[in-house]
């Protein structure tokens, strides 16, 4: 089935009346909901945390927190999640990207050079027009790596 993004909107305003009569505001179900259609908005259409907290009459930084859990719900096989948000499952479905990339960071190792070496290097990193030198070290390693793996 397709849909437009005046079919999540549409679930949008659904969602947030819901909040708006409900005295409790943090129920499961409701939440789900929530963040599946943050989810929605976010990746699949391309909405700034900005508008999104807007469409919701929420802060950025819960947008910000609530458009990942999609994804781990999803991933990890959560039964009430997948209970609360089935019938946008069906719906809407959208194969929500993994987050998890950004939050790797690079492993450091510290190396010494002689002043030799480090002046090719710096001849090197000129020639190419890298910024740094480590970035030029990074794309030696790399070049040297693709010839050995061929």
């Amino acid at each position: 089935m397709e849909y437009t993004i005046d079919d999540i909107l549409k679930e949008c305003d659904n969602v947030v009346y819901e909040f708006q009569n409900s005295t409790k505001k943090r129920l499961r179900p409701m939440l789900d909901k929530r963040n599946y259609l943050i989810g929605m908005l976010y990746y699949k259409f391309g909405y700034t945390e900005e508008q999104i907290a807007a469409i919701f009459n929420m802060s950025r930084t819960t947008v910000s927190v609530s458009k990942l859990h999609t994804y781990s719900l999803l991933k990890y096989g959560d039964n009430t999640f997948k209970t609360n948000v089935n019938e946008y499952l069906i719906n809407y479905p959208y194969d929500f990207p993994s987050f998890s990339a950004k939050f790797k960071k690079d492993i450091q190792i510290v190396m010494s050079f002689d002043t030799k070496t480090l002046k090719k290097i710096r001849a090197y990193r000129d020639v190419v027009n890298e910024k740094t030198t480590a970035n030029a070290i990074k794309r030696l390693v790399n070049n040297g790596l693709q010839l050995w793996e061929k």
